[in-house]
């Protein structure tokens, strides 16, 4: 008897199409609940396999073959995928060349008779599979994420170990007029310079991501495969580009902007510029001079919006360190632990960008607050450097300034926030230009900023013991913020905030 379920009309749905699709949708993060949904009628039947296909996930060259063989019996299953991720895990694979006994097995485990056993390693990806037949039948995808690491397991997929027919089919599917969205992380050598002909994408990030050397030197020839379909009138214009600092970050940009330059420049190539330091640090954005130099002006002028993401002092690098090692670390060495040099007029890149309506500056702090100077290095605080930059820079066209701050709360619970959330009303006397007197009078300078119209600050806080919120401390804490910027409240008046939220971050 075959227990193979098949979705039977017991009765005709009486809902709404629109109600029932509210309804199932409702079911979205239990799969059981979906895959039982799909039994009741036709209708269900379709809307849970399109919940249940909309994201898919491949690391693995068996789970790549399974999912062939899945949308080859069922076709319609290929256009119910959206969005694809696609992981190059490493597989092991042991291959026994002969019949082992339980001696044989015992010996080698203690380290003997190895000939007789054979490890293969490989990557998906890496090697030959179906991803090619795959892709071929995902024409309805909007986003593609390809990886380089899986998990906890980080190593950077060479484009020359790509196996060929897949590199094809990579390339052909990023140019779909369907995709919006395609996210590229942990990969060497992968070519960037196809993308600027894909004029039907929102968003591209870039993230730990190397360049292609026939890119860098023009007189080597490209190592990517001509793919035919991809669209020859148009030209990227995208509404995000995320780049993650690191050391080719300021050359990729450079690439991509130098193409660009060579199209139709009535559009910008993106109309929003990200830039997230994690681990290393905004330092990247200097680090290369000589690109930023051979950066197109045109490029430059064309950004609209700006957004930079810094990281905190060394006790949040040294969390996030030992979280991920899963094991507590006491000091951690690392190049370029603040974002800048202190002699930078501009240590968060603003000021590269001159046109520029929107800015937005996302720093993290730790417990307590780091807002004032760092005992051993007060100049390179974040806020101080935000300071030295406002202040040293002019943008005529900035109506919206966006400040946030991303911070670290480990509350006990008999210890009040007054107690955690001190702010440094006192600054020292050689600093006394920056910290928040400093971005009070450089918000405030009508010739640097003629147009800034709005200005908001948020703190984000992430806090264990949510039990332990005071909000009466928090309101005192906002009145005496709100008191070191008098010049600003009296600019910006109703659309000057401060706001304080608990939802945590990522």
């Amino acid at each position: 008897m075959s227990t193979q379920s098949t979705p039977v009309d017991l009765q005709p749905a009486t809902l709404p199409l629109e109600i029932l699709n509210a309804i199932i949708e409702e079911l979205t993060d239990d799969k059981r609940a979906l895959a039982s949904c799909g039994l009741l009628n036709s209708e269900c039947y379709l809307i849970s396999r399109k919940l249940l296909f909309n994201r898919i996930t491949i690391d693995t060259t068996d789970r790549c073959n399974q999912f062939h063989s899945l949308i080859l019996a069922q076709p319609i299953l290929s256009s119910f995928v959206r969005h694809l991720t696609l992981e190059s895990r490493v597989e092991n694979t042991i291959v026994v060349k002969a019949r082992l006994g339980w001696k044989d097995l015992i010996s080698l485990i203690r380290g003997r008779r190895r000939n007789r056993v054979r490890f293969i390693h490989s990557r998906f990806l890496a090697s030959p599979s179906t991803i090619p037949e795959v892709l071929a039948r995902m024409e309805a995808l909007e986003s593609i994420t390809v990886t380089g690491h899986y998990g906890h397991y980080r190593s950077s997929l060479p484009w020359t170990k790509v196996d060929s027919k897949a590199q094809v089919a990579l390339y052909r599917a990023f140019a779909y007029p369907s995709i919006r969205h395609i996210t590229l992380e942990w990969l060497s050598e992968w070519p960037l310079i196809p993308f600027i002909r894909y004029g039907h994408l929102e968003t591209l990030s870039i993230q730990d991501v190397t360049q292609n050397p026939a890119e860098k030197d023009p007189s080597l020839p490209l190592s990517f495969p001509t793919v035919s379909g991809a669209t020859k009138r148009e030209y990227l214009r995208l509404k995000n580009l995320h780049i993650l600092l690191e050391e080719d970050s300021i050359d990729i940009l450079q690439l991509l902007a130098s193409a660009w330059a060579q199209g139709p420049r009535d559009l910008a190539l993106s109309e929003q510029i990200q830039f997230t330091a994690t681990y290393q640090q905004s330092v990247y954005l200097y680090a290369n001079r000589r690109a930023w130099s051979r950066m197109p002006q045109a490029f430059l002028g064309s950004v609209g919006s700006y957004c930079i993401t810094s990281p905190g002092p060394p006790e949040d690098l040294l969390a996030q360190r030992s979280r991920y090692l899963r094991r507590p670390l006491r000091s951690i060495t690392y190049p370029g632990i603040y974002p800048a040099p202190p002699d930078l007029p501009d240590p968060l890149g603003i000021y590269q960008f001159p046109n520029i309506t929107h800015l937005q500056v996302v720093l993290y702090l730790v417990n307590p607050f780091r807002l004032g100077p760092h005992p051993t290095w007060p100049e390179r605080c974040p806020l101080y450097e935000l300071s030295k930059s406002l202040r040293n820079g002019n943008l005529p066209k900035l109506r919206n300034f966006q400040l946030k701050f991303l911070v670290n709360l480990n509350l006990s619970e008999d210890q009040p926030v007054s107690e955690v959330a001190g702010l440094p009303y006192r600054q020292p006397e050689k600093l006394k230009d920056f910290g928040w007197a400093g971005m009070d009078a450089a918000l405030t300078n009508r010739a640097a900023y003629p147009r800034l119209a709005t200005f908001s600050m948020e703190f984000q806080m992430r806090t264990e013991v949510s039990e332990t919120t005071d909000m009466a401390a928090w309101r005192s804490v906002i009145a005496g913020l709100a008191a070191e910027l008098p010049r600003c409240r009296a600019r910006f008046e109703d659309s000057f905030q401060i706001l304080v939220t608990g939802n945590g971050w990522q």
